[in-house]
């Protein structure tokens, strides 16, 4: 079966899912990178660095609390899961030999994980601090997309008229 005739046969609620993950993937890059997850007057920092005007400076590791650790920390998590999302999908969609029930749950499974860790991540930084900027905000929309990509994941598992293509 050839690549273009494995996607006309993927049923639509995976296609939708591999949509939103995507979407979900490219939203959290965006907010894993950029320095404006909190914004004052004076300036503005993110999960890496932290700017005044236009000159931005990285953290150092010796000198973060507990909860900023903590907020990376699963901000990376969350990160990682989304690649393992998105590898995990493109094997079972493209690749026939992979294409089996337990790939389609590990990425169903590894779509929640990441929405959890997104998650966790926002809520530890929204716990500390106030004036919350547009990153921030992305990643509570990343969050959303795994989450409502996982369902999606999980209903196409579910529908007796889907196709999986498992043997």
């Amino acid at each position: 079966m050839g690549v273009k005739q494995r996607i006309l046969d993927t049923p639509l609620f995976l296609k939708i899912s591999c949509v939103l993950i995507i979407a979900a993937f490219v939203i959290n890059l965006v907010a894993f990178s950029a320095p404006y997850w909190f914004e004052s007057d004076t300036y503005h920092e993110g999960l890496w660095s932290i700017c005044s005007g236009t000159d931005c400076t990285d953290y150092t590791l010796d000198n973060l609390s507990r909860w900023f650790e903590a907020t990376r920390t699963f901000a990376v998590f969350g990160f990682l899961g989304s690649l393992t999302t998105i590898v995990l999908l493109v094997l079972y969609i493209f690749v026939e030999k992979l294409s089996l029930y337990f790939i389609y749950i590990a990425a169903v499974v590894s779509c929640f994980v990441t929405a959890g860790f997104i998650f966790l991540s926002v809520l530890i930084y929204a716990a500390f601090l106030d004036n919350l900027s547009w990153n921030w905000a992305f990643c509570i929309v990343s969050f959303l997309l795994y989450a409502v990509a996982g369902v999606l994941l999980i209903i196409n598992f579910l529908r007796k008229d889907g196709k999986v293509f498992s043997k």
